[in-house]
């Protein structure tokens, strides 16, 4: 439930009607409509050869390449949905309170410590790749088990990424890691990030929004439907760094003028899409070192760590830490068309 506090009357400073606070809660009460079941029309068939296997089924088909464990390709309705696939990131362009901190509150930076356990160069190593087709379920099952770590260090992600593709188009990509070795205490993030089309403007989300929210700066973020488009979730800050998340997200749609992509959480999840890579924003120290991409790097993250304030005061909190310790996490993606209704779809299960 939503509760606003207006003004009544006219002031020297706002008009009748100005919003001066507001407040979100829930309301006790479970919904009694049964979820619908997301339809599973036609069939799916399997090719493999000497280093992928191409998946097809009702309007689309997908690639996986046998080297790395990841999509090769993706399309729907004919038309490319994905640039590059699906892969774990751990690591963030970083802010201000990242790099400096104030050494009585904090005496080594989130960027040395990081940098220690060389988080900013982490490698991908495939070690085991196998698929089964399940005719009867109309479901073709992926799964890759990846070496995630950097050079020379004796630490490790143990990774594993599961692929469930569906004779509708979903797909769900489950991801789940055990670290092992000399570990880091913290990590920048644990999530997803991938290159979908540059013509994939259009973003719709339901979670918090409409302004860009972390963990522990979320509360002036209201949780609601929202539209946008790439650009606009862009925060331009005067020294390029991490920006523009968007927090407690259900799902998420992005898109162009006929197709897209649909993301739903499992948990929930955060995201952010921009038009220029992470590495660029990190290494940039002015605005016009920013180079825009033909494509949009989008992120969708399981858990972030907190922004803090150690540039000028405390580090982060405790309880917005985020702790390396083993996850598992899972997004369903739904091809669609921009005809459709994402929240329709989005609102199916499996």
């Amino acid at each position: 439930m939503n509760t606003k506090v207006v003004l009544a009357s006219a002031a020297n400073w706002a008009s009748p009607g100005y919003e001066i606070a507001w407040s979100q809660f829930k309301v006790p009460v479970a919904s009694t409509q049964e979820p619908v079941k997301r339809a599973q029309h036609g069939s799916l068939t399997v090719q493999e050869q000497p280093t992928r296997i191409q998946v097809k089924g009702n309007q689309f088909d997908v690639s996986f390449n046998k080297v790395t464990g990841l999509i090769d390709s993706w399309h729907f309705n004919g038309q490319k949905v994905l640039e590059t696939a699906p892969k774990l990131n751990v690591w963030r362009a970083l802010i201000d309170n990242d790099i400096y901190q104030t050494k009585q509150w904090k005496p080594v930076s989130n960027k040395a410590y990081w940098q220690q356990y060389g988080l900013h160069w982490l490698q991908h190593r495939l070690d085991d790749w196998q698929y089964n087709f399940d005719s009867n379920n109309k479901k073709v099952q992926v799964k890759a088990q990846v070496r995630v770590a950097p050079p020379k260090l004796a630490w490790a992600i143990k990774t594993v990424y599961t692929y469930d593709i569906f004779a509708s188009g979903d797909i769900v990509v489950t991801v789940n890691g055990e670290l092992v070795g000399d570990v880091p205490e913290t990590l920048p993030r644990i999530g997803l990030q991938m290159k979908v089309p540059g013509h994939f403007n259009d973003v719709t989300w339901y979670g918090r929004g409409p302004g860009e929210a972390y963990i522990d700066s979320r509360e002036a973020n209201r949780i609601g439907m929202w539209q946008t488009t790439v650009d606009q979730l862009f925060t331009n800050y005067a020294v390029p760094q991490e920006n523009g998340n968007r927090h407690e997200v259900n799902w998420m749609s992005i898109h162009g003028n006929e197709v897209g992509l649909i993301a739903v959480g499992n948990p929930q999840f955060d995201f952010s899409a921009h038009r220029y890579n992470m590495e660029n924003i990190d290494q940039a120290r002015h605005t016009h070192e920013l180079n825009k991409m033909d494509e949009i790097e989008w992120n969708l993250d399981y858990k972030h760590h907190g922004l803090g304030s150690a540039s000028c005061g405390p580090d982060v909190l405790e309880k917005y830490k985020l702790k390396a310790d083993d996850f598992s996490f899972s997004v369903r993606f739904v091809p669609y068309s921009s005809n459709q209704d994402p929240t329709h779809i989005a609102k199916t299960i499996l």
